[in-house]
C-alpha cells in the first residue's frame, strides 16, 4: 500500500464476470468510499501479514442450502475478488463465511483496504446479498457493511447494482483501521449472505477481493 491517502486512494478498473451464468462483460467506473475511521498513511506492507488468498490462511465455511447449480466456477476470479455465486432457495438464507488470522503488535494501527463489486442475478428478478467485514481478537466485531439491494440491512452501503440482469457494475474501493490494543492474533471475516429468493428466480452476487495491510 503506498502512502495515498484513503480519499485519493489509486483505484483499478478490472472487471468480473459470473462466467457460468452471466452474460456480456460491462464496462463501469469506479467508487471509493470514505472509511468510517480514515485509513492513516502508511509505511508499506506490515511483514510477516501474509493475508493474499493464495496465502493458503484463509478458511471458508458455508451454512444454509444452495440453489442447484447456481455456484459458478473457480475462485479467486483472474482480478482477484472472491464471490458468493450461489443464489439462495426460495425459502432460506445461504451463508459464505471467509476467515483469516495474522499477528498484531500492540499500539500499532493497521490501515485494511480492499476493492468490491456486485452483479445482479440473472434473470431477473433477483434476491439481494449482503456483505459483512468484521475484525477482533477473540470475538470479531463488524466494522463494515454493504447491500446490492435497499433494505436488506440497515446502515448498510448500496453496492452500484442497478439495470441488466447479469451486469458487473462499479468496483468499489474502500477501508478501514484497526488499532491493535494487545500483541496477539485477530480475526478478519468476510460474510456474504445471499437473501432468500421467495418469489424472485435468482440472487444477486458480492466479489471482494483479499484486503491489503498496511501500517502506520
Amino acid at each position: 500500500m503506498t502512502t495515498t491517502p484513503s480519499s485519493t486512494r489509486p483505484t483499478t478498473t478490472t472487471q468480473d464476470r459470473r462466467t457460468i451464468l452471466r452474460t456480456a462483460a460491462w464496462s463501469v467506473p469506479i467508487v471509493s468510499l470514505a472509511a468510517v475511521t480514515p485509513a492513516h498513511a502508511a509505511s508499506g506492507p506490515c511483514a510477516p501479514v501474509n493475508v493474499s488468498y493464495s496465502s493458503g490462511n484463509w478458511t471458508t465455511a458455508f451454512a444454509g442450502t444452495t440453489s442447484s447449480g447456481t455456484c459458478g466456477g473457480v475462485q479467486p476470479e483472474a482480478s482477484g475478488r472472491y464471490w458468493l455465486w450461489c443464489d439462495a432457495p426460495a425459502a432460506s438464507n445461504y451463508t459464505m463465511t471467509r476467515t483469516v488470522t495474522f499477528s498484531v503488535v500492540a499500539g500499532t494501527t493497521y490501515s485494511i483496504a480492499y476493492s468490491m463489486q456486485a452483479n445482479q442475478g440473472a434473470p431477473t428478478p433477483s434476491s439481494g446479498q449482503t456483505l459483512t467485514i468484521a475484525i477482533g481478537y477473540a470475538t470479531p466485531t463488524t466494522v463494515k457493511t454493504y447491500q446490492s439491494q435497499t433494505g436488506l440491512l440497515a446502515g448498510a452501503t448500496l453496492l452500484p447494482n442497478a439495470g441488466t440482469g447479469g451486469a458487473n457494475f462499479s468496483v468499489v474501493n474502500d477501508d478501514f483501521d484497526f488499532t491493535a490494543a494487545t500483541t496477539g492474533t485477530v480475526t478478519l471475516t468476510y460474510t456474504h449472505t445471499a437473501r432468500a429468493r421467495g418469489s424472485a428466480v435468482s440472487t444477486d452476487d458480492i466479489g471482494i477481493s483479499a484486503p491489503t495491510i498496511s501500517c502506520a
